[in-house]
């Protein structure tokens, strides 16, 4: 199965795709700024604190993965 990080963990719609992708067997990592708001995770999902945009947060949690993220070649958008 493919290793998942999921930033914003926490929140709404992130939560959901951390407990979807653990139920399909995947290794997820739910990264979110505050611990405290990790403790209801599913069996088996890695919590880690960090902020997707503050330096070195996605360099320090790729160091545990073995395979290249996938989204580093692909264009997103952000929306808020």
């Amino acid at each position: 199965m493919s290793r998942i990080t999921v930033f914003g963990a926490a929140g709404k719609a992130a939560s959901r795709v951390v407990t979807e992708a653990a139920a399909r067997g995947h290794h997820v990592t739910a990264v979110a700024r505050d611990r405290d708001r990790l403790r209801d995770l599913p069996e088996g999902v890695r919590a880690a604190v960090g902020d997707v945009t503050g330096p070195g947060t996605v360099d320090a949690l790729a160091k545990d993965e073995i395979e290249t993220p996938r989204h580093l070649n692909r264009r997103f958008t952000v929306g808020y």
